[in-house]
């Protein structure tokens, strides 16, 4: 680490030297602009660019010869890297389609459309959102999948429900993700989580296992509603899926409350969980339900995973 020392100049100003080796890599000459953001009660950060001032891209994607997974892809990538202005040309054969891809992501809007192009237009303001209530949206929606998902497996509710909620777990998740990977919003997610001392590696492990979470949730309901399985299953399902949703529960308790014995008690169920799923696969050769007893797994994978993220928490 390089040390400047500090100079008096005027009756109000102090001035620091810039290492010459940054000033040269960043191809900076006498009379250009840079920034400063003061981040911390003791850092204070130089920037080439004002990243929040860059938010005026376009770009283009051209749908000819692609598939509609493809187009889907390239538009939420386009949105995850803050372009202000989409335009999606190439003869516009799915309307619809494109249509509901903007209709589930946050602040996006078609502005203008014709036969061979759609403007799309990104009016989302990042430093208006806090990740920390993002975060919370999102695990309140898992919350509300787990438990209609449990009426599923008791054969007490349509797939439909889950199917079109777990929209609203996507759209949060993308959020967050393009959140995260925002150079301005950095220092401004340091600030939220200052107490917590949680770092933003933490927050993207956090958000990819409450999707996965989610959505092996959303498919044990689907296996439930579409399969034939009986009473005995049903309810052996059930109360392995409940004893994911306790420990689910538990962790999370630990990650707001920053208290590492609730993550110890959820992962301690571990075992309790894998032996259940095991004796369950013993009982039967129906194929749903082994696939269902796939699915368990992976929720349980999702939240040990939580689990240590809240154990090695400082």
């Amino acid at each position: 680490m390089e040390h400047r020392k500090i100079i008096k100049f005027g009756k109000s100003s102090y001035v620091i030297s810039l290492p010459n080796e940054w000033v040269k890599k960043n191809k900076l000459e006498k009379g250009d602009t840079i920034y400063c953001e003061n981040d911390k009660k003791d850092e204070l950060t130089l920037k080439v660019n004002n990243n929040e001032e860059e938010k005026n891209a376009k770009i283009v994607i051209n749908t000819k010869g692609k598939d509609d997974e493809r187009i889907e892809r390239e538009i939420i990538s386009a949105y995850i890297n803050d372009y202000s202005t989409i335009e999606v040309i190439g003869g516009i054969k799915e309307v619809n389609q494109i249509e509901e891809i903007v209709h589930n992501l946050i602040g996006l809007d078609i502005i203008e459309q014709t036969s061979s192009t759609i403007i799309i237009k990104n009016f989302l303001e990042l430093k208006d959102i806090s990740i920390k209530d993002s975060m919370r949206r999102l695990d309140t929606t898992v919350r509300s999948i787990l438990i209609d998902s449990k009426e599923c497996i008791s054969g007490n509710m349509s797939y439909e429900e889950i199917y079109r909620r777990d929209f609203n777990v996507n759209k949060t998740r993308i959020l967050i993700f393009k959140l995260l990977r925002h150079p301005a919003m950095i220092s401004k997610i340091e600030k939220e989580f200052e107490k917590e001392e949680i770092n933003i590696l933490d927050l993207f492990f956090l958000n990819f296992n409450l999707e996965l979470i989610a959505d092996e949730a959303k498919r044990i309901a689907k296996h439930s509603n579409t399969a034939k399985l009986s009473k005995e299953e049903r309810n052996n399902v059930r109360k392995i899926f409940e004893y994911i949703e306790a420990s689910y529960l538990e962790v999370m308790k630990g990650f707001y409350k920053r208290d590492k014995e609730f993550a110890h008690k959820a992962a301690s169920e571990k075992y309790k969980i894998i032996d259940a799923c095991r004796e369950l696969l013993e009982k039967t050769t129906n194929k749903y339900t082994v696939q269902i007893v796939e699915n368990l797994k992976g929720m349980e994978r999702g939240v040990r995973d939580i689990t240590r993220l809240v154990i090695d928490l400082k």
